[in-house]
């Protein structure tokens, strides 16, 4: 992902996925994507805190 956010409860980035064609690299898809951590009590979804373990393994990938 690219210029990623972490916030306490949501993760939020900007993404590209490209193909390669011929040695080329050609770009076929970008977009935002933003997760959010839940629990799910009794029926109902409510925002839950992202562990630090799980948040501390996610980093953006390399520029360009």
């Amino acid at each position: 992902m690219l210029d990623m956010e972490k916030e306490a409860k949501s993760l939020s980035g900007k993404f590209r996925i490209r193909a390669l064609n011929a040695g080329t690299a050609v770009e076929v898809t970008r977009g935002t994507l933003t997760m959010l951590c839940v629990t799910h009590q009794g029926g109902t979804m409510k925002a839950a805190v992202i562990s630090q373990e799980m948040t501390g393994k996610i980093e953006a990938g390399p520029a360009g």
